[in-house]
């Protein structure tokens, strides 16, 4: 028989909706992952409209100058979409990926100020020669826009946006690079 003034065990808690932790999104985290995405899809489709407008005069010249005896008469027309959707694609994804590599190192400046760290030392000497890589890989696309103004269709497609050519490695290793740096400015804003 129990002992009637024995003290009683506290009741168990009970669980409530309010009360169970979920785990939480880091809010300000996704708002500024998400501003700076937005941001580079405007400069990057304000930077491709430049280059495609600059690709067509190229190729205005070049239809405007005379031949030469010898020479192949090569016209060329402007850009159409189909010439302009992945640079297109490529100089977005790389403005998005300069937008976060930015982000990330002002997150790392700002943590760095407070803690004094020298990993944080070490991760802003790492992000920004990567920020000066994906500003070389903007100019390497700007200048792939005229690879549709090539007559040699090999050297077109090896140089150009097709399967396996070089404007289409660097779209694709941006798209990597992109999802890398938006997981890093992520984790690093928790």
């Amino acid at each position: 028989m129990s002992d009637p003034l024995a003290p009683l065990a506290p009741p168990a808690p009970v669980e409530t909706e309010s009360s169970v932790q979920k785990p939480s999104m880091n809010k300000k985290a996704i708002i500024l992952i998400a501003a700076l995405f937005v941001i580079g899809v405007i400069v990057g489709l304000i930077l491709s409209s430049f280059f495609v407008n600059e690709t067509n005069d190229i190729i205005q010249q070049i239809n405007n100058q005379p031949y030469f005896p010898g020479d192949y008469p090569y016209l060329q027309q402007p850009l159409t979409m189909d010439q302009i959707i992945l640079p297109t694609f490529g100089v977005v994804i790389v403005c998005i990926s300069m937008l976060l590599l930015v982000g990330t190192i002002a997150v790392y400046i700002k943590i760095g100020l407070k803690t004094k760290s020298r990993y944080i030392v070490g991760l802003l000497i790492f992000l920004t020669p990567l920020l000066v890589e994906t500003a070389f890989s903007l100019s390497a696309l700007r200048s792939l826009f005229i690879s549709a103004v090539i007559p040699y269709e090999r050297i077109r497609w090896s140089i150009g946006f097709g399967f396996g050519g070089f404007g289409g490695v660097l779209v694709v290793t941006s798209v990597f690079e992109t999802i890398g740096l938006t997981m890093l400015l992520y984790l690093s804003t928790e």
